[in-house]
């Protein structure tokens, strides 16, 4: 009966670290996607500056836009 304990303590023990893998992976993958939503926002924010920066640029902007939309 000692056996049957000391392998439930394992498995118990082995399902929680997966679940802390689990949750790590979690935050992980949640920070990531919030650096990469921040990456796309500067970059976004940088086109922007540039194209009212250049008159052609945004002409050639609003053109595109009305040919994609």
């Amino acid at each position: 009966m000692r056996d049957l304990g000391e392998s439930m303590r394992r498995m118990a023990d082995e399902a929680n670290r997966c679940r802390d893998s689990h949750d790590r992976m979690g935050r992980a993958a949640s920070g990531a996607a919030r650096a990469f939503s921040g990456l796309m926002h500067a970059a976004a924010e940088g086109d922007a500056a540039d194209i009212a920066a250049h008159p052609d640029l945004t002409y050639l902007d609003l053109q595109a836009r009305g040919f994609y939309d």
